[in-house]
Parts: C-alpha cells; structure tokens; sequence
C-alpha cells in the first residue's frame, strides 16, 4: 500500500510539474529581484533592511498563493474529471488517497519554498534564512492542509480559494487583533470590549498562530533561534493530524 501512495503522491508532483507551476515560480523570483533592486533606488538609508524586508513578505505570500492554487485547482479538476472515482476503484482506500495527495502536494510545497527562498540567501546570514525557510515549509505544509480541507467541503474552486484566504489572513493577523480588542474603549458599556475580547480569544484558540510562521524580522534583524522553531514545529505537529482528519471527513461523506 505504500507503494500505492508513493505513487500517487509522484503523479501528483509530476502532474504540477507539467503544469507549469515551476515557469510561475521563475516568473516570481524575477519580480521580486526586480522589485528589491527598484526598492533600493528609493530607500535612502538602510536599503539592505528595506529589501530583505519586501523580499521575505513578497515571497512568503507568493508561496501561499502559488502552493494554495495549486492544490485547490488540481483537486477540483480531479472532482470534475472523475478521476478520483477511477482512483478509488482501483481497491485503494480512501485514506491512502488523501495520503498520497497530502505527500505530492508537501513534497511540491517543500520544492516551492526552497526555491523561492534562492534570492534571501544573498540578503541575509545562512542561519537566519535556514532557519526562516524551515518555517516557511511547515507553514505551507499547513496551508496545503487547509487547502484539502477547503475544496473537499466546498467542491467549488472560487470558494475554496477564497476560504483558504480568509482563513490564512484571520490566522496571520489574530494576534493584531486581539491587541486591538483589548485596547478598545468602554464607552459607557464594559460588557462589549469584554465580549469582543473573550470572541477573539476564543477563534484564536482554535487557529494556528501563523505570527509565528516565518517572521520578516528574522532576516531583517536576524533574531531568530532555535527557540524560535519551538512554536511553530509545535503547531505543525498539531494542526497537520487535525487538517488531516477533517479532510478525510469531508472524503468519507462524498458519494462516488
């Protein structure tokens, strides 16, 4: 069986391959070497800050919505096509298939990250950008997570697109935001900056804290430790089995 998931997770691969999602990337990189040095043009002081800075967020945002693409559309084009019924009639379970999926998708994800991280290399110290793409990686590896989940439930492209972004952003700024509500005046009623403050917490404790997930200040101000991996490694460990789980729901319950 382990050779029935290895396989659909290199036909996977290979099918993104083919796609031209490496042309995508390629196209990315330039832009952003473009933008860095367009940058450098207009920064008076601490040019170099300024462009690892614009490097590392264009680039973090570019891997998510180039891996989020890609598995979102891959995966509607399989519902649509049939080709997961010709899959599971092959005496393969479901599980394996999403196995197998989840690995071609990671191994893509790990490819795109290594690849769009090139250009940090020559920005920022070896240690720091190592230790910001390790986290980037299991970033997208939570992305590609959320990303199954979403067009399994949905099995529309738009709206699972746009749910994987809504829930990627709401991730990445929960923090901001719960700041903000508690900061919120009274103003006369106390119960509803409580309450607002007690709703964030509560979506903050079921969403991964994505803050900590390949943070610009490491390479600009190369901060980053091997404390620094803790949380995000945690979270990984955490949110990959739950994402996993609940992907394999929204499978079981299809009618094929």
């Amino acid at each position: 069986m382990a050779e029935k998931i290895h396989a659909i997770a290199w036909y996977t691969l290979l099918e993104n391959l083919r796609s031209r999602t490496l042309y995508g990337v390629a196209l990315l990189l330039l832009l952003a070497l473009c933008g860095a040095q367009f940058l450098s043009a207009l920064a008076i002081i601490e040019t170099r800050e300024f462009q690892t800075a614009f490097l590392g967020v264009l680039l973090r945002g570019s891997a998510v919505v180039l891996l989020s693409l890609a598995v979102v559309t891959g995966m509607a084009r399989e519902l649509t096509e049939k080709r997961l019924e010709l899959v599971l009639a092959c005496a393969l379970g479901r599980g394996h298939y999403l196995a197998g999926k989840f690995l071609g998708y990671g191994w893509l994800a790990l490819l795109v990250a290594g690849l769009l991280a090139l250009p940090l290399w020559f920005y920022a110290p070896s240690l720091q950008v190592s230790i910001w793409l390790l986290s980037l990686c299991c970033e997208l590896l939570l992305v590609v997570g959320l990303a199954l989940v979403c067009v399994l439930s949905l099995g529309h492209t738009v709206m699972a697109m746009l749910a994987v972004f809504a829930c990627y952003v709401l991730a990445r700024s929960m923090h901001a935001l719960q700041l903000l509500g508690q900061a919120l005046p009274a103003d006369g009623d106390a119960a509803s900056p409580a309450l607002l403050s007690s709703l964030l917490d509560l979506i903050a404790f079921f969403l991964p804290g994505l803050d900590y997930f390949a943070v610009t200040d490491w390479l600009v101000y190369h901060t980053a430790g091997a404390a620094s991996l803790t949380p995000v490694l945690l979270q990984t460990l955490i949110y990959i089995p739950l994402l996993a789980a609940a992907a394999l729901f929204d499978l079981h319950r299809r009618n094929f």
